[in-house]
Parts: C-alpha cells; structure tokens; sequence
C-alpha cells in the first residue's frame, strides 16, 4: 500500500455512533466542518493538518490496522473483534462515553429453563433446521460433548447450536471458553428474526436498551454478555512512532478529549465566606469532605460597602454528584451566595492517556530491540520474561476489550472501601491500578515496597524471583 503523507481521522458514516461521535467532538471543541452532507470527507477547523473521513464503523478498525487511516473512532466490540493480533491498532482512549451497548448472547423467551451459560450447555438436542431453513456455517466446534466440571452439567446436543451473529471471533471465543459446542452462522441486517424463522437457535448481537429482543420474543442470558461496549479513539502504532506530525495530532486530540471529559463530571462552585484570613477559611474548607478542589480553594477578599474586612470569596471545583454536598459544607462554615458554573475543561499537566500512549510505543520498541538482541537460538530467563510479557500484552488487550465499563457506583462496595483506604479518595479500579504502576516505573523497588506495605501491610525484604515463580506468572496469562 503506498505510504499516506496527510494525516487522516475516520468517523463512522452511519450507525450508533455516527451523530454521537459528531457531537462529542463539538463538545470537546473540536467540531467538524462539513459543508456537504454527500461528501465522505470533512475538516476540523481546530485542526487544520487533519483530514476528516468517513467510514463503516468496520471498515474504521481496517483502515486503522492496515495504516491507510492513522486514527478513528469507533466502538470497541468492533475493535476487539477486527483488530488482529499484530499490535497494529493501539487503544489511545477507551471510555469516551457515547455508544454505549454490549454484545450479549439472546435465547427465544419459550426456553424457559435457560437463563445461563451453564443452563445453555446443558441443553438437550434441537430440532433439525426444516427443509431450506439452514444456512452455511462460517466456524463450528467439534460435535463431541465437553466433559463435566464440578457439578455443571454436561452438553448432550446431537449437534452444535446454531448461533447468528456479526462478530464471528468474539462470540466464538466466548462460546468455546463455556463448552458450548457450536456453529456460527454469519448474518447480515437483522438478526432477532433467526430463531423464529429457523435461521439460527440462538444470536449474539448489539443490546442497548433490551427492548428489540423483547420485541421479536428474545431474551439475554444472565451471564451471556461477551464484552461491554462504547465509542473508542485507536490509532496506527507505526504511524504514532515514526510520523511526529501524527504523534502531535494524538497528543492534541487526547489533550481536548481528556480535559472534556473531566470537565463533564465536576462544576465550579463560587461562594463568599466570613473569615480572619485565607489560611482561616481554607483550614475549614479542608476539614470537609468535598471542599477540598483540585488542588486547594482560590481565596480571595471581597470589598464590602460596610468595610468588614472579613468577607472572603472562593472558588473550587467539585464533582458534579457532590455537589448538594458542597454546598451544604459550604454553609456550614458561614458560605453565601453561592454560584455554580459549568466547567468546559480541565487539563492536567499531561494526559494520563498520554504517557500510556508513549509508554506503549516505547514498550513494543524495546520489545524489538531485546529480540534483535538475543537472536533465535538463545534461550534462559531474560527470553522466559520477553515471551512472558509478549503474552501479557495480547492479553492485556484481550481483557480491556472484554471488562465491564464500569462507572464508580458500579464498584463493589468493598473495592471502594479498600480504594479510599489506601489512596484517600474515590476513583476507578483501572485510575488506582494506573497510579501504582506509574509509581513503580518510576521509583522501581522503592515504590513496591510502600505499595505492598499500604495495600497488604507487608514488609519486603528482597524481591528475589526465581524460575518457578516466573513460570507461574507466565501460566497464569
């Protein structure tokens, strides 16, 4: 394929995401110029080296990995479906909160007694397909009955079940991981009229609010959902390390992305306070729970008709969903007149995503380098611990395509408990694993230490790891 020189972003052409992810980059502002609505290519004005193109959301993830477009949005069952297994497309942002849905496994309503996937495996042999009604599988497992585990029961089906479905490698992965031998059945438009009119058995599909499946006499499996979904930024990973052009467009993107999104959780909050001093009122401030801000309160005096030199204004920024509480702690400590704005950004000193991002890249570059460097016939720990983080790579992939999107009042109480125990505030479990392992890359052994010491009340002496430990660390990917 000859070798791009513009730098080129696709959005999906129609669909789910196609007017969600317009609108997201208008709020992020980063709106898109599209004078002609017939047009298939469009400009962001903010962005004025960039080329706006539009796509099937799976021609979007293609594109991508192929290297013909360097970044995209789409949603992320597509990516984990169309994505390959070269590295070739690189997640840069997983949560831009639009599209959401998940791809669930969905039974006919009249089998009763079906409600998981152990129930699934355990059915008894279908009908045949009537006379015309089959259709050509594109994957099957062996007819052969997976044998018991535990006390699950076991499949007796004569032959596989038919399932229809658009994403052939999630849903196949899926089904086979539950020993449930199978036969997928590739469909297009349409899938919740293949059971009732002998298609399929069952369908792997798109589900939002549930109401289609209800509709065509369909319902979700309690366990069956395959992946929670929602609209992703990718990039091509070679483009990000050999184009700086297209590594400066991705920190852009990220910049106004991330700063957006933090923004849409909190609000600026202005009030004015009796108080000797600044250090006074904020001391105050401190000792309650939501008036602590980013970093600390803005105080500031206020000049008074009356001369009282005791009136002080602040301002602090609070999440969205604190903010009756706010407000409240507010007036607790003599606030007044208390204002409450929208915020449209707030940037860091650099994007979380960011320094993942360059990580990343560098990672996979290392990678290359440590196999240049040992050459095939070398063999010992160092290989044992390339091969270990080879695997984990794919596999950290594989995961952060199938892990529930959770928000953080998803979160188990008892992980949020033991989250504000050790860091002193509320965040996602992905925010505090990502803070460790910033520390550790940067301050090594040290930070490990302290870590193990916060979280498990451990003292470490050594961290001395011997050839089984790895071996075990590399079964357990």
């Amino acid at each position: 394929m000859e070798q791009h020189t513009s730098i080129r972003l696709s959005l999906p052409s129609k669909g789910r995401l196609a007017q969600g992810a317009l609108d997201f980059l208008a709020a992020c502002g980063l709106k898109v110029d599209k004078p002609n609505p017939r047009q298939y290519a469009a400009r962001i004005p903010a962005l004025p080296g960039l080329t706006v193109l539009f796509q099937r959301p799976g021609d979007i993830v293609v594109s991508v990995r192929d290297g013909s477009v360097d970044f995209g949005i789409t949603g992320m069952d597509i990516v984990a479906e169309r994505q390959g297994d070269n590295g070739a497309v690189l997640v840069l942002h997983d949560t831009l909160n639009f599209g959401h849905c998940r791809l669930a496994l969905a039974v006919p309503e009249a089998w009763e007694t079906v409600h998981t996937m152990a129930d699934l495996a355990a059915l008894p042999p279908p009908a045949p397909p009537a006379r015309g009604g089959g259709s050509q599988p594109i994957c099957s497992t062996p007819l052969s009955p997976p044998p018991a585990r535990g006390g699950a029961h076991t499949h007796t089906t004569d032959r596989p079940l038919r399932v229809a479905t658009k994403f052939p490698h999630l849903t196949g992965g899926f089904l086979a991981r539950h020993d449930v031998p199978f036969t997928l059945i590739h469909a297009e438009g349409t899938l919740e009229v293949a059971p009732a009119i002998g298609y399929a058995d069952l369908i792997a599909d798109l589900v939002s609010s549930g109401q289609t499946l209800r509709d065509n006499r369909l319902r979700p499996l309690d366990d069956g959902t395959i992946i929670h979904s929602q609209a992703v930024l990718i990039a091509n990973r070679t483009a990000l390390k050999s184009r700086p052009e297209v590594l400066a467009v991705a920190r852009t993107l990220l910049e106004f992305v991330e700063a957006h999104l933090r923004a849409v959780e909190h609000v600026a909050v202005f009030a004015n306070v009796r108080g000797t001093s600044p250090q006074a009122i904020a001391q105050r401030m401190f000792a309650q729970k939501t008036l602590g801000g980013l970093q600390g309160p803005t105080i500031s005096p206020v000049v008074v008709r009356d001369g009282n030199p005791n009136w002080h204004a602040v301002h602090i920024v609070v999440r969205r969903d604190q903010l009756f509480q706010a407000v409240a702690e507010l007036r607790a400590i003599g606030g007044s007149g208390v204002v409450v704005t929208p915020v449209t950004y707030i940037f860091e000193e650099e994007p979380a995503r960011y320094r993942a991002m360059m990580e990343a890249i560098q990672r996979r570059e290392w990678r290359g380098e440590r196999k240049e460097e040992r050459g095939e016939g070398s063999r010992g720990a160092g290989e044992m611990m390339l091969r270990i983080y080879d695997d984990w790579e794919q596999a950290q992939r594989t995961v952060l395509c199938r892990r529930d999107m959770m928000a953080l009042d998803e979160v188990p109480e008892t992980v949020r408990a033991s989250i504000r125990r050790v860091f002193g505030e509320e965040l996602i479990p992905e925010e505090a694993v990502a803070r460790i392992l910033a520390d550790v890359r940067q301050r090594g052994d040290e930070a490990l230490r302290d870590w193990t010491a916060r979280i498990d009340g451990l003292t470490l002496d050594d961290f001395e790891v011997g050839p089984g430990a790895l071996e075990a660390a590399y079964d357990s990917l």
